[in-house]
């Protein structure tokens, strides 16, 4: 058998009775296979079909052009545009470029930081393969092995926290699956994955003090704000949510607001409770007066058809956290719906409540959610416990 010094054979004319192409055979640098590559260039277009001679003189120009190519160090793999035969494009590419196509087919279907969030993490995994020079595996010979020693890696620096290389392996994991489904792969390498054990993240309420000195400060420096604070606090909804709700989304009369899936962080379309301690505040608004469509926080947080951009609202929250002296970063405008919880919690609102309010889909998510910020979600019990 021929041995051949580079890891391909040279390009020929194939010239058959219906069919005409350049071939070549290309060494896979994962497998160590040969793999065929076939390129018609052209050749079966009828103007040349009618011209053998002029057809000939073609295809050996390609083959000339495919022996240049080649000689230069140029590889099929490292292509997209290259096609083996049996195969189509993104099944042929090495398995970062496949993922990446995938990740991009997606785009419609997601939203905007979904999609951001897979690119990231294709990112991380692409300059990992790239250290450990795997930049050309492909899809079939990624192995779990591959996967663990490239979470390892990240854990090995010690920047990232479990929860964020969980992050990176359920968004590598919905790619596999999809390759799964589209058939570029018989099995995902993450399947099995366990998720590392996370630290429960802590959260920030306000403390009776700081609310008095915020409440002060927003009624004398920033008044409008103050009702959308209010929001937060009594129908636990996030800055986010509450900017994208419009007056047809308030049922006075059932005392709920429909926050809707486009804009919850659950996905879910679920409604929050006015409570009654609020209610007058909101029908005060005179809701009726406005039409559909216009927001309840829009541009400069009055009703308007125009919507108010996130960051212009937590700006200006920012600044009267600065004006009352609460420089710890930790403290935000999201602490207004931490404060609306702990104290209906303290006041003896039923922990069942709580996770409906929060649109929470179990009791376990209010538990820990209530322990994050320092309660006990059975305090009351030692208080209501009778006496035998």
């Amino acid at each position: 058998m021929k041995n051949f010094l580079h890891p391909y054979k040279p390009p020929r004319l194939y010239s058959g009775k219906g069919d005409w192409y350049v071939y070549y055979h290309y060494k896979n640098p994962v497998t160590g296979e040969w793999q065929m590559f076939k390129d018609r260039c052209g050749l079966n277009y009828k103007d040349l079909k009618e011209n053998p001679k002029a057809r000939k003189q073609v295809g050996e120009e390609y083959v000339d052009a495919y022996k240049d190519r080649l000689k230069a160090g140029w590889s099929p793999f490292a292509d997209s545009n290259a096609q083996p035969e049996g195969y189509d494009n993104i099944k042929f590419l090495p398995a970062i470029k496949a993922l990446y196509e995938l990740q991009k087919i997606k785009k419609g279907s997601l939203k905007v930081r979904t999609w951001q969030s897979y690119k990231y993490s294709l990112d991380v995994f692409d300059k990992w393969l790239k250290q450990i020079k795997l930049e050309h595996i492909s899809l079939e010979y990624l192995k779990p092995v591959n996967m663990t020693n490239f979470f390892d890696s990240l854990r090995s620096d010690g920047k990232l926290k479990n929860k964020s290389i969980n992050n990176h392996a359920a968004n590598l994991g919905v790619l596999f699956n999809a390759a799964v489904e589209r058939e570029l792969c018989t099995k995902s390498p993450l399947k099995g994955y366990k998720k590392l054990p996370e630290e429960s993240g802590k959260n920030y309420p306000f403390s009776d003090k700081q609310k008095k000195l915020l409440k002060e400060k927003i009624l004398e420096d920033d008044p409008d704000l103050w009702l959308f604070v209010k929001c937060i606090y009594h129908l636990f909804v996030r800055p986010i949510e509450l900017l994208r709700v419009q007056v047809q989304h308030i049922n006075l009369k059932s005392k709920q607001i429909i926050i809707h899936s486009d804009s919850g962080k659950n996905k879910k379309q679920l409604p929050v409770e006015i409570p009654d301690s609020f209610i007058k505040e909101i029908r005060a608004l005179k809701l009726e007066q406005y039409p559909d469509n216009y927001y309840l926080f829009g541009m400069n947080l009055k009703i308007c058809e125009k919507p108010y951009n996130r960051n212009s609202v937590t700006e200006r929250h920012t600044k009267i956290l600065k004006a009352v002296g609460i420089k710890d970063t930790n403290y935000t405008m999201y602490g207004w719906k931490h404060t609306g919880n702990v104290d209906s919690f303290l006041a003896g609102v039923d922990v069942y409540d709580l996770m409906r309010q929060n649109r929470h889909h179990s009791l376990e998510q209010t538990m820990n959610y209530m322990r994050s910020m320092g309660l006990r979600p059975n305090v009351n019990f030692s208080k209501k416990a009778p006496k035998l």
